[in-house]
């Protein structure tokens, strides 16, 4: 904390003498290193109050990786503070962006917070669409736990088994990684705390 403060008031000093310089790009700098430690100190509505300053400034003068950066920060905070329409319009323009210019080095972190805001916005086809984007543009290393268990939660939700034969036969397709998984009440009325108590056994976290 000690050490982002001292940054914070550098950065604001070196705001201060850019009134006298005009430098749109070191203001737009200035601004993105701002809004990632309001990030990290989780003030999140500092944060993206910084970041569309920075994407202004960089839209101004035309460097697109880093106003596709700010944007995408903007989505990451407005998810932060559960604004889920704002985040969404925002993380949709950072990946549409990335896709179209092959910035593909950003792309694993802007779908996994889209899968998040989709998924808590209750719109699981989108959702699912976000996860098929994954494996379209060989994603899956930026976070494959994440990946797997968002697919066996849309998985599941889409298919409700009523037995653990049927129950186990899904989960034993994913190799290498325990989903969470949801146990729905057919399930459970059918299978009674056997089923539980076995799901847990084999290392999988029950939400």
């Amino acid at each position: 904390i000690e050490e982002n403060t001292k940054a914070m008031y550098a950065f604001f000093e070196a705001e201060k003498s850019l009134n006298i310089e005009d430098d749109t790009r070191l203001r737009g700098l200035i601004n993105l290193y701002m809004g990632k430690i309001y990030h990290k100190e989780f003030l999140f509505e500092n944060a993206i109050e910084r970041f569309k300053l920075a994407e202004q400034y960089f839209s101004e003068i035309d460097i697109q990786y880093h106003r596709i950066y700010s944007t995408f920060y903007i989505g990451k905070n407005y998810l932060n503070i559960r604004n889920y329409e704002e985040s969404l319009m925002y993380l949709t323009q950072a990946k549409d962006y990335t896709i179209e210019n092959g910035y593909y080095e950003l792309l694993g972190e802007i779908l996994s917070d889209l899968v998040i805001a989709y998924y808590d916005y209750d719109d699981k086809d989108s959702c699912a669409e976000m996860l098929a984007y994954y494996e379209k543009y060989d994603c899956l290393t930026h976070n494959e736990c994440l990946y797997y268990s968002y697919k066996a939660i849309i998985s599941a939700s889409q298919h409700d088994f009523d037995s653990a034969e049927k129950t186990f036969a899904f989960l034993d397709k994913f190799t290498g990684v325990k989903p969470f998984v949801k146990i729905g009440m057919e399930l459970y009325y059918a299978e009674g705390p056997s089923i539980v108590k076995e799901i847990k056994r084999r290392g999988h976290k029950i939400f």
